[in-house]
């Protein structure tokens, strides 16, 4: 047991085919459509992301791009990007999404390198004292290189 802490990527053919799911929901349940009519039309998915960047997503979806053990002041820090963002948590924020920008990652960088990551404690959460912000600062590089190349990203964890 304890802080498990994942950022995993949706590549762009992911996001076709998660738009070609949705659009096919939206086709076999025409009662949901009755006053959308562009239901046959296709998601902007990336767009889905920004205007609900809380919204859950199957687990399966994505591939895990950074991952961290017991780091909860990053944890903390995501958590309040969550909230800041509209997120509610029934569940203390475990296992919730959070999507991430490229400004939302560039701010993580300065909080990293300014030591600005809010101190954060659980009973499953170990300690993040002594961390290395070099192996943090190359998850970011990640992050920027996966929005770079057109993926969307997101943070999720479990405890």
């Amino acid at each position: 047991m304890g802080l498990d802490m994942s950022v995993h990527e949706i590549r762009t053919w992911e996001k076709q085919e998660l738009n070609r799911f949705i659009v096919a929901v939206r086709k076999a349940t025409p009662s949901i459509n009755v006053n959308n009519p562009d239901a046959d039309d296709e998601v902007d998915v990336d767009e889905l992301f920004l205007k609900n960047p809380t919204i859950p997503v199957p687990y399966q979806i994505g591939v895990e791009l950074c991952y961290w053990r017991k780091h909860p002041d990053l944890h903390g820090w995501m958590r309040d990007l969550f909230h800041d963002k509209g997120g509610k948590s029934e569940t203390a924020f475990n296992g919730d999404v959070v999507f991430l920008t490229a400004e939302d990652v560039e701010n993580l960088r300065t909080a990293i390198i300014d030591e600005k990551l809010p101190y954060t404690s659980g009973f499953f959460f170990g300690e993040s004292e002594g961390r290395a912000k070099e192996k943090d600062l190359e998850e970011v590089d990640k992050m920027l290189k996966a929005l770079e190349n057109g993926s969307s990203i997101y943070y999720t964890s479990s405890w």
